[in-house]
């Protein structure tokens, strides 16, 4: 994870039932943004809004990765 983004919207409660949508943006070559909206399934007002970068990195090589081309397929109809 390089980094992460949080944004309080509006108060919940312990009792809430809570929708999180997911999306993934900002595809580079060696990571992406992932996206992350929380709303009350019940009232439909969103709680907070989210974002992790994340980068693909071998730790035993101690470098950089592409975007593995399977995780990329998953998401490029959108990019």
């Amino acid at each position: 994870m390089t980094d992460a983004v949080l944004v309080y919207r509006s108060e919940g409660f312990y009792s809430d039932v809570a929708r999180i949508e997911v999306a993934v943006s900002n595809m580079q070559s060696h990571g992406c943004d992932i996206i992350y909206k929380v709303t009350n399934k019940e009232t439909e007002k969103e709680l907070a809004r989210a974002k992790t970068g994340i980068l693909f990195y071998d730790y035993a090589e101690k470098k950089m990765l592409q975007v593995p081309k399977k995780f990329k397929s998953l998401f490029s109809s959108n990019m």
